[in-house]
């Protein structure tokens, strides 16, 4: 038997060896077909103040979450006080909120358990609440305070400001999030409200009186949609949200909040090189992309899927990756926002190798756009994007936050059957059509962050 844990390890060996040894073929990939799935839908009341409310209940487990949905984020920052609205959202977890101080807050959460955080995204803010459903009613009630009465606190807006621009210098020194930065202010132009970032001076300007001016403005309950999901009751809900607000006093009627721009759609090719002495370089290329009203964005994220999205699966990571082993990883993203969006492909490799992989990106969006896809490809592709589906939609507050952006975004309320209908209906024929039309690589962007070229 002293023998038996070296016969055991040289199996293990031999077994490790014939598989690592198999090589597999793109075209011998297999898909299971999902089973049909239809998401439960939430029952929607709008409460008399204008407040959209999403309900669906779920007895499942005893717990409790809410998800508010400001219409206002980052895109109303005015030009000099960009950061306003990220600020408001860090003052409404840390600033108080009704007659509780910020430190009676922070206890409350602690003894209930509470989970509350807020967060100020391009085209809106959020607010989210995770509770036990025994304790609905205080963390109901703390949800609301933080929503429509926050104290906002001088010494905290203080704090966070110097938190904020201590977090900005730290992404400096991060060669991904840097790269994300510069690039994005390569496609879109620095001081455009769809990218812009906060910087000390702006962040300096902001005080409490702009904060509560903001919050004045955004956070009224005709410009926001609450979503409630989880152990709990309708009706009891919508008795103890009318209560709440019947206490306060009339809100103001919203006004219209700024609006950026319209984006000019033009394309021209452009390099630009930041030299730092890493022994890397973090590539961006890419282009304008689309709007998330354009039709053809289906067949986008499935050209995308097969482009570089499809982790291992995709053109980009077998070639540049597994083939030719010039970088750990490689990905292309269609982001559709409001206005254009974009197209991006990331991808960090050794200096020396810099300019054989930016070629090798060109030559894939090339062949793309004049031969198109495999029918392989495109079922493979669509397969991997209806199964995903599923776990966008695995439990109650997933779905009931999907249904309030959607509708946000302005989207039917069947718009996760046109979905997946649209999604079916693509063919070969369409992606080449959508990649002629919206892949431009002779009009590539391109940001490297690496050594100069003299020292690659």
């Amino acid at each position: 038997m002293k023998y038996g844990k070296y016969i055991l390890a040289a199996c293990f060996i031999f077994v490790l060896f014939s598989c690592a040894s198999k090589k597999y073929n793109l075209e011998e990939l297999q898909s299971k077909k999902l089973k049909s799935y239809a998401p439960p839908q939430a029952h929607v009341v709008t409460l008399k103040n204008g407040l959209q409310c999403f309900f669906l209940e779920d007895h499942t487990l005893p717990v409790v979450r809410a998800y508010a949905l400001v219409k206002a984020g980052t895109l109303q920052d005015p030009q000099d006080k960009v950061g306003l609205s990220e600020i408001t959202s860090a003052l409404l977890d840390y600033g108080g909120a009704g007659n509780l101080g910020p430190s009676e807050v922070d206890k409350r959460k602690d003894t209930l358990g509470i989970e509350l955080n807020s967060s100020a995204g391009k085209e809106f803010s959020s607010v989210s609440l995770h509770a036990l459903s025994e304790d609905l009613h205080p963390a109901l009630e703390l949800f609301l305070d933080t929503l429509f009465q926050p104290q906002l606190n001088a010494k905290r807006l203080q704090t966070i400001k110097k938190n904020l621009l201590e977090e900005l210098k730290r992404e400096k020194d991060n060669p991904q999030t840097f790269v994300e930065r510069e690039f994005s202010a390569l496609l879109f132009g620095r001081d455009n409200p769809w990218v812009r970032q906060a910087n000390a001076k702006s962040v300096a300007t902001i005080s409490q009186k702009d904060v509560r001016a903001f919050h004045q403005k955004a956070f009224v309950p005709s410009q926001m949609m609450l979503a409630v999901s989880g152990d709990f009751h309708e009706e009891e809900v919508v008795d103890m949200l009318q209560r709440y607000f019947d206490r306060l006093p009339a809100f103001s009627e919203a006004e219209a909040l700024p609006q950026p721009a319209p984006l000019e759609l033009a394309f021209q090719a452009e390099t630009k090189h930041l030299a730092r002495p890493l022994t890397q370089s973090f590539i961006r290329m890419g282009h304008l992309g689309i709007k998330r009203s354009n039709p053809d964005k289906y067949a986008l994220l499935l050209l995308n899927y097969i482009l570089g999205g499809g982790g291992f699966s995709s053109r980009l990571m077998a070639d540049i990756r597994v083939k030719r082993g010039l970088a750990y990883g490689i990905s292309s993203e269609f982001s559709p926002q409001t206005d254009y969006g974009d197209f991006t492909i990331s991808v960090a490799t050794k200096s020396s190798s810099t300019n054989e992989v930016i070629e090798r990106v060109k030559q894939h969006l090339e062949v793309i756009v004049e031969e198109g896809v495999t029918e392989h490809e495109l079922a493979l592709a669509k397969d991997a994007l209806l199964n995903q589906l599923i776990f966008a939609f695995d439990a109650p507050e997933k779905i009931v936050k999907h249904e309030v952006i959607y509708a946000f975004y302005g989207y039917p309320k069947n718009y996760l059957e046109i979905y997946k209908d649209e999604i079916g209906k693509v063919t070969t024929e369409k992606i080449k059509k959508v990649a002629e039309k919206y892949l431009h690589p002779e009009a590539l962007k391109i940001l490297i962050l690496g050594p100069k070229m003299s020292e690659q």
